[in-house]
């Protein structure tokens, strides 16, 4: 199971927070797979050509992140999940 999720820029949390949130409750965050690839470090090494306008992928590279990236899911990491759910509300 995983979960991507991107938050829009107007929110009042920042990426950032939000993933010390899930991770100190247990859950595992991780970038969202791709995201913007012109931005990954081995495009400095190849040649490559990007279309002109990577908005839409810078935003999924900046403000995204997955939880979950595994197939198995325990009642466990479900209640982790849930817990930090429930912090983010306090907020």
């Amino acid at each position: 199971m995983n979960i991507s999720l991107i938050l829009d820029e107007r929110s009042p949390m920042k990426v950032r927070k939000v993933k010390e949130i899930f991770e100190s409750h247990g859950v595992e965050t991780r970038p969202i797979i791709a995201g913007n690839l012109a931005r990954h470090p081995v495009c400095k090494n190849i040649v490559a050509r990007f279309a002109d306008d990577l908005s839409v992928s810078d935003k999924v590279l900046n403000n995204g992140f997955m939880i979950g990236c595994h197939p198995h899911v325990s009642q466990e990491s479900l209640a982790d999940l849930e817990k930090a759910f429930a912090a983010l509300k306090r907020l």
